[in-house]
């Protein structure tokens, strides 16, 4: 049985109504486990259990129900507790049920389609799951799905927060790709254009659309619904997170962890990479001023160490293992980056005008206005474009600004800017 592939992608009004008829072609099997949430179950899950009960399914529903629903070991298992492997699943919402809903079609070797309910994400054809286990988000492998359906009436008509987060999840992708072939020409990391080209074409489509995104039009949100698919595609290519998952995600990923840690309420995934991405494109701009004559290799693994206790605090373990790993694979040879100085300001000056309006694409959402954007603390957004890169085993750009004791220093004058930024 395949499946690792994706089989139907479905973009359109009124999608949902070829899901018995996709499921017909994709499967002899007449049990169906759908798997949502009590929202995604009012916004389209109950009409789905309908149809397909009038389809001759049998519909076994799975309704999580809490006030926050969160990919994570607690919430993996309630829904592998209900399942068993004589049926399909059905996914009916974004990416928490996505995310998990992946995972346990991996691990029971069953197949499964998402249903989209809102463009929010990036994850409906990635193959791989982000899942938080004991406090710390590791990304783990998983399948893809046989077929995706975006109903485009009902991604329009999402909640506007969805919206933004999947607009910022996408915006992301300026400094991800940024960062990977960054990795590129100081370590030879391979790339793949094909995945590039993928996730770039939708992403200069969207920004040219964003006053339309803003209007919930049908191109808009065609627009962000592909390129957030694409991107998923494009990581299924290249077998990992790669093209869509830099510098922007791995704060996203730090602040998380503290929101987790002191039980606060932060905004949504893709809303988080928007700033991530306003700080990424900060370091990557005043990088492009750098006279790269002038620096030094100043990594000191122990000061990494006791910074990584520090600011990890009782998730700092995992954290120190993958600085193990890492750093063994990324030791900067300084004459070779001041050799390929002029290659990676070329890379930032093929992007310098979308990075210069970032801010610009943040205000006109309106996520910097956003009160759960405002409220998050100094101390964290310092704390994480300083350590964040350390949470995975990938070089970018606040890897390198650290080896040569430059992202401490800026890390405080980018913070600032982005206060004055947001008039906090």
């Amino acid at each position: 049985m395949e499946i690792n592939q994706i089989k139907e992608i479905v973009i359109k009004g009124n999608a949902n109504a070829e899901v018995p008829g996709l499921l017909k072609r994709l499967t002899d099997r007449k049990k169906i486990y759908l798997i949502a949430d009590e929202n995604t179950y009012s916004v389209t899950g109950s009409d789905l259990s309908t149809s397909l009960q009038m389809s001759d399914f049998k519909v076994e529903e799975v309704i999580l129900k809490s006030d926050k629903i969160v990919a994570n070991t607690n919430f993996f298992f309630k829904i592998l507790n209900e399942v068993a492997r004589d049926g399909y699943l059905l996914a009916c919402g974004s990416g928490t049920i996505n995310d998990l809903t992946r995972y346990i079609s991996y691990k029971l070797e069953i197949p499964y389609m998402i249903v989209a309910t809102a463009p929010s994400m990036d994850g409906y054809a990635s193959p791989v799951s982000p899942i938080t286990v004991d406090g710390v988000k590791e990304t783990y492998k998983a399948v893809t799905a046989e077929a995706i359906v975006a109903d485009i009436e009902i991604l329009r008509n999402a909640p506007w927060e969805m919206i933004q987060a999947g607009f910022g999840d996408l915006l992301g992708k300026i400094s991800a790709l940024m960062d990977w072939k960054l990795s590129n020409i100081l370590f030879n990391v391979e790339l793949n254009q094909e995945a590039i080209s993928l996730v770039e074409k939708e992403l200069i489509s969207l920004i040219e659309l964003i006053p339309e995104l803003k209007d919930r039009t049908i191109e808009s949100t065609k627009v962000l619904t592909k390129g957030l698919i694409n991107s998923g595609i494009a990581m299924q290519i290249v077998g990992n997170s790669r093209p869509a998952s830099g510098t922007e995600h791995h704060i996203s990923h730090f602040l998380e962890m503290y929101g987790e840690i002191y039980e606060e309420e932060l905004p949504p995934h893709g809303i988080k990479v928007a700033l991530g991405e306003y700080f990424a494109a900060q370091l990557y701009m005043r990088l492009y001023e750098t006279d790269f004559s002038k620096l030094k290799n100043v990594d000191n693994k122990k000061k990494r160490e006791e910074r990584i206790r520090v600011n990890y605090l009782d998730r700092a373990e995992p954290v120190l293992e993958t600085l193990d790993k890492r750093w063994g694979e990324y030791q900067l040879d300084i004459e070779l980056l001041r050799e390929k100085g002029q290659d990676i300001k070329s890379l930032i000056r093929d992007n310098l005008q979308y990075l210069k309006n970032i801010k610009g694409y943040l205000e006109d959402t309106g996520i910097l206005e956003r009160e759960d954007v405002i409220s998050i603390k100094k101390e964290w957004l310092l704390k994480a474009v300083q350590s964040a890169f350390e949470i995975r085993n990938r070089y970018t750009v606040a890897a390198l600004l650290d080896q040569v004791g430059l992202l401490e220093k800026w890390s405080y004058e980018i913070v600032e800017q982005y206060l004055r930024d947001s008039n906090l």
